[in-house]
């Protein structure tokens, strides 16, 4: 029961033969590709992936701090890609009170990390990350 939270597929029984291994195999492989996923481009050179928690770029690693991970990672998988300062403070630092000026601290050390325009501020609001769809990569 427990494996059922891991997002189980098929249950098989051992021994298994390749009559029920493939069809399994088939129906996970296309689950995956309807899956977003966990790249996510911030231009043709800079790929952020949010399983692995990596910065690249030019195939690159990029050293993050722990912060900065956490405020990218939580950009990266924002449903609208806006993060309210709300939002930054409870998710970064939820054990303590922090100042807007620690925000726009670790925004600022960001940014210089990232491809010029794509972490934005909105004023009064928080931040947001501009990300390239897959598809536009190929242009």
């Amino acid at each position: 029961m427990k494996a059922v939270e891991l997002g189980l597929v098929k249950y098989l029984l051992k021994p298994i033969s390749h009559d029920k291994f493939l069809p399994v195999l088939l129906q996970c492989s296309k689950m995956l590709k309807e899956k977003k996923s966990n790249l996510k481009y911030l231009s043709k050179e800079c790929i952020f992936d949010s399983f692995n928690q990596v910065l690249l770029m030019n195939n690159k690693l990029v050293k993050l701090t722990h912060n900065e991970r956490d405020f990218l990672n939580l950009l990266c998988l924002s449903s609208s890609g806006i993060l309210s300062y709300e939002e930054i403070q409870n998710n970064i630092w939820p054990d303590r009170l922090m100042s807007g000026d620690a925000i726009h601290s670790l925004a600022r050390n960001l940014r210089r990390k990232l491809p010029e325009d794509s972490l934005q501020n909105l004023s009064k609001i928080g931040y947001k990350i501009v990300l390239i769809k897959e598809e536009h990569l190929l242009l």
